[in-house]
């Protein structure tokens, strides 16, 4: 029992003799290991070692700093946190604590703000001269949290524009990546250097309440260099070139490249003899001999732009078709110039191409015999009088049928639809305006305006009998708004038996601008009815005799596009697989 009392007694001692060793630690007061810390501009995390033997509570004076925890008894540790900033310069606050004997302690928060930025994950980019028109672009990527607006400069907005908005807000001052899309045209000048863009983007003013305090504002470029366009001279090689460059262009696929161009199908070469130029070395050959490419056939083709410039080095081309645009009825593509150079082209096909202007040069191809525009776009036969008169003594097939964009209308006085009217449903227009037509194109063998919006009567021509398209071999006007009479310069006209009149020039449809139903007064159902001075058969042609003779038979293929050479006109006249049976 006594022993046990010393016990006790001896640990009593012991712990009187730790309490007093912890009281020499507690400090007294209230203390903090910072006066003072800087946070970066995202914000964060920093601890602060609190020393005191009293009770607090901590306070953050400012909404975009707090602490944790903000109460507390003794020595502790507690996380000062910044939100990140939303401010181009420093921002201050305090976090302030209180112990409950009256002592406190301040704590001054600095956070920095976002320097203004315009940055680019490239600076400098490179296209090239050419591109399909899906892909003719480039991305350019800004880093960025002060507002700008994109400039192009003045000498390079003939070739890049800009797909979008120019100008940029920014929601917040933290640096974000944003992406501005630039599409370029066709560089088709191979002797001249790159062409470049040096692309601006200048910041505009900071609003106040994110104003740096800056009169500086930044003015940041990008560099786009559109390469210059591989060199084509016209030779053997550059119609390789530039066939290669046209179908890519036109998303018309492109055969296999393990047989040589002379060998595809789509093509046809003879042998010439010209003379050859590099106008980039000074090289000259006279009288250079080689297979040359005088026909190419495209079909089936994908595009919203004419056609390629590379056309224009295909100097030795004599038919050209490319035809069958996808939604081709829905575009309206201007024809540019390029072919127009082509000295010797004699027959060219756009059918269903989506052509809705052609150029001015073309009224000066004095080769041209053969243009088809079938299934186009074009609106009015004004829009292209001149280029057809300028070919009038050469011209010997034009068609323009089926120029509809809208292709169910029966009656031109109720019918059209909202947004529309008679000038841009498709071609037509009060036919007898268009005399300059059946007076003037003197050379045509034959003429097509079938399924297309001509209301009004056939012009008469001052009641000519004879004189007038002499020598039209076929004519189509069938499936227009025509009414009125048919003239006399076409029930005397010789080769009124071999248009097959009653089908394809008398037969009418639906209702004209006033409502009247289309068809003729004194068209006649059969040709026993035409009068004894009417002409009843199609006259023998010894021209046509020995031009068939030389033509080719066309393979199911041929019957489904355009044949690659030879006249098209002939194959029509002599019934002979024509290549457009279904018109």
């Amino acid at each position: 029992m006594r022993t046990m009392c010393w016990a006790i007694v001896a640990l009593i001692i012991l712990s009187v003799s730790s309490c007093k060793d912890d009281d020499d630690d507690v400090v007294s007061g209230f203390s903090v290991d910072q006066t003072e810390m800087q946070f970066l501009n995202n914000g964060g995390t920093i601890e602060l070692k609190i020393a005191t033997d009293q009770t607090w509570t901590a306070e953050a004076e400012n909404d975009w700093c707090m602490v944790s925890p903000a109460t507390g008894v003794g020595n502790g540790v507690c996380v000062i946190k910044a939100d990140s900033s939303y401010l181009y310069k420093e921002r201050t606050g305090r976090v302030i604590f209180y112990s409950d004997k009256g002592d406190l302690a301040e704590v001054l928060v600095k956070q920095y703000g976002y320097e203004p930025t315009i940055d680019f994950t490239e600076s400098e980019l490179t296209v090239p001269s050419y591109a399909a028109p899906e892909k003719a672009y480039v991305d350019v990527e800004a880093i960025a949290n002060v507002p700008f607006e994109v400039v192009i400069p003045e000498e390079a907005k003939a070739w890049l524009t800009l797909d979008g908005v120019s100008t940029y807000t920014p929601s917040t001052t933290i640096p974000r990546k944003r992406k501005f899309r630039f599409k370029f045209k066709t560089y088709s000048d191979f002797d001249r250097g790159d062409r470049i863009a040096e692309v601006q983007f200048n910041q505009k003013p900071l609003t106040p309440a994110r104003a740096s305090g800056e009169t500086v504002l930044l003015n940041k470029v990008v560099k786009i260099t559109q390469e210059k366009a591989p060199v084509i001279i016209p030779s053997r090689e550059g119609d390789s070139l530039a066939v290669l460059a046209i179908m890519r262009v036109l998303n018309a696929g492109t055969p296999s490249t393990s047989r040589p161009i002379i060998h595809w199908d789509n093509i046809v070469v003879e042998e010439r003899t010209y003379d050859y130029y590099n106008s980039i070395t000074g090289v000259t050959k006279k009288d250079t001999t080689e297979l040359r490419v005088v026909g190419f056939r495209l079909s089936m083709i994908d595009t919203d732009e004419t056609i390629p410039y590379q056309i224009k080095y295909l100097t030795e081309l004599e038919t050209f078709s490319a035809i069958a645009n996808a939604n081709g009825y829905k575009k309206k593509i201007a024809l540019g110039p390029e072919i127009t150079t082509l000295a010797k082209l004699k027959s060219l096909s756009l059918m269903g191409y989506g052509i809705n202007s052609l150029p001015a040069e073309m009224a000066h191809m004095q080769s041209l015999e053969e243009l088809d525009l079938n299934g186009n776009t074009i609106l009015s036969l004004e829009s292209i009088k001149n280029v057809l008169l300028g070919l009038k003594d050469k011209l010997k097939y034009l068609d323009l049928g089926g120029n509809r964009i809208s292709g169910s209308i029966m009656n031109l006085s109720t019918d059209i639809p909202r947004n529309e009217t008679l000038e841009t449903i498709g071609l037509g227009g009060d036919l007898s305006k268009a005399d300059w037509l059946f007076r003037d194109m003197i050379a045509l063998e034959e003429l097509h305006m079938s399924y297309n919006y001509f209301y009004g009567n056939i012009p008469d021509l001052d009641g000519a009998k004879d004189g007038i398209l002499p020598k039209m071999r076929y004519l189509t006007l069938n499936l227009n708004r025509l009414t009125g009479k048919v003239p006399d310069w076409i029930l005397y006209h010789k080769y009124l038996a071999c248009w097959n009149p009653f089908l394809l020039l008398f037969n009418q449809e639906g209702y004209d601008n006033r409502g009247s139903i289309a068809g003729f007064t004194n068209a006649p159902t059969k040709f026993s009815e035409f009068p004894a001075e009417y002409n009843r058969t199609c006259p023998e042609n010894e021209e046509l005799a020995t031009i068939a003779a030389k033509l080719p038979s066309l393979t199911q293929e041929d019957l489904n596009t355009v044949p690659l050479h030879g006249n098209w006109r002939y194959y029509r006249m002599l019934n002979k697989n024509w290549y457009l049976n279904w018109k």
